[in-house]
């Protein structure tokens, strides 16, 4: 049986906000790393420098722009996989 358009057109949508998503979470990621590292002094900064990173990620002002592009793109992503366990036409095979 052959996917309808609409299958074709919402998995094609999951994928690009999937991407999306993957691009923010390493970008921050990668930040989160190089900040831990110039914190520290230390190649490999540990738990506790890792997680005071965080803290000033979640924290500074400079960095709204980029947690609020990876929330929306969360709560984006998390709507898009609901609608396709809920939504028969979205659901493949469905």
């Amino acid at each position: 049986m052959l996917p309808s358009l609409a299958q074709i057109l919402w998995t094609g949508l999951t994928a690009v906000i999937f991407l999306l998503w993957t691009g923010a979470m390493f970008t921050t990621l990668f930040r989160l790393r190089r900040a831990a590292t110039e914190a520290t002094g230390r190649m490999f900064p540990g738990p506790r420098g890792s997680l005071r990173s965080v803290a000033t990620f979640l924290r500074d002002p400079r960095n709204r722009g980029a947690r609020r592009r990876l929330g929306w793109l969360t709560l984006l992503l998390f709507a898009a996989l609901a609608m396709q366990a809920v939504c028969p036409v979205c659901r493949p095979g469905g």
